[in-house]
């Protein structure tokens, strides 16, 4: 929410900012969709946690990030009596969100975005900051994870009744074995068999990445800010990036320019880790790919969501940002089919 601000004396005070609360709404309505009512109380109960982890990483980062983030003028967290509430900058007259996510990034855009994600990734391994003791690690998702083990085959189900002409070939009985939980971890800790934990972001898409206007109110190629940080957590190099690449690019440059874009994402880690990052970039590709593969195994899980929550595909009457999703999906799934060997 924008609010309006006046002061007697304005002595460089803001006359504009963004107060950001945390709202149960917004997770009922995103969990309802997806697990329906019987499991969404569980999830109600992160809503202060979640902001509280937000809260932190703002501070964390403080005055000088690694990557750009907004001023932040104060936080308040969420009590029994009291709802949380995060005040900071409102950077509305210079900087913008893409539309929707069909529309994708450009490929300067994406590799802006990653030059962003080498500088906080390596950030968090030499920096003093102790945040390794503010945030948790991807085991306080459990019980995501766990949803989709559950609603697997109802989806897959689903997903071929309604886009037969992309989803036919999905192989169920292997996308529900990679559903399973403890394969789901398995794939998601995988690094710490080669590296430590950094800080991720945790949720790099879209709508959580400011770029910064022209003059005509078009978007350029440079990152003004990340934002929306609360599953910030402790974890791995690959999944921002393999999240980023995942929903976020069109199929078509993903598939062209990813080991190009990798490549560039891990020299710059090198080269602002100060001899930190140990592990070769053959590491970091087969991370990276273990994790694209999951997303495009997880992706045909999603499809109703991804079509109708993310990209709202029913404000488009045209049909296109319909047609790009699927595809993208698709290509996903296709290419996970391919990295885990199975019979196509």
């Amino acid at each position: 929410m924008r609010v309006d601000l006046e002061w007697d004396v304005k002595d460089g005070l803001p006359s504009r900012v963004i107060a950001k609360a945390p709202k149960i709404e917004h997770l009922t309505s995103l969990m309802d969709k997806f697990n329906g009512p019987d499991t969404t109380a569980q999830f109600a109960k992160f809503v202060p946690i979640i902001h509280e982890t937000e809260c932190k990483a703002y501070k964390m980062l403080g005055d000088n990030p690694p990557l750009p983030v907004p001023k932040v003028y104060g936080c308040c967290l969420v009590t029994d009596t009291k709802p949380g509430l995060i005040v900071m900058e409102d950077m509305g007259a210079r900087a913008g969100l893409i539309d929707n996510i069909a529309t994708g990034l450009s490929l300067n855009q994406w590799r802006n975005c990653l030059n962003c994600l080498a500088d906080l990734h390596a950030w968090s391994m030499t920096t003093d900051v102790p945040w390794r003791d503010q945030v948790t690690d991807i085991t306080t998702m459990s019980d995501f994870f766990k949803s989709f083990q559950q609603n697997a085959p109802t989806q897959i189900k689903m997903l071929k009744e309604t886009y037969p002409e992309y989803f036919s070939h999905v192989d169920e009985e292997n996308v529900i074995k990679e559903m399973v939980f403890e394969n789901l971890m398995e794939k998601n800790t995988k690094y710490k068999t080669v590296m430590q934990d950094v800080l991720q972001h945790g949720d790099t898409w879209l709508n959580n990445i400011l770029f910064e206007k022209k003059e005509d109110g078009t978007l350029t190629d440079n990152v003004a800010a990340f934002i929306d940080w609360q599953i910030c957590m402790k974890g791995s190099i690959a999944n921002d990036v393999a999240r980023l690449s995942s929903w976020c690019v069109n199929h078509e440059i993903r598939r062209t320019h990813e080991m190009e874009l990798l490549k560039h994402y891990y020299d710059r880690l090198i080269s602002k880790s100060g001899g930190k990052l140990t592990v070769t970039f053959e590491q970091v590709k087969d991370l990276y790919q273990t994790l694209m593969a999951l997303n495009g195994v997880m992706g045909v899980i999603m499809v109703d969501m991804m079509l109708h929550m993310v990209g709202k595909v029913d404000e488009d009457k045209t049909g296109w940002r319909k047609k790009e999703l699927l595809q993208r999906t698709q290509a996903l799934y296709d290419d996970a089919v391919k990295f885990y060997g199975w019979q196509s």
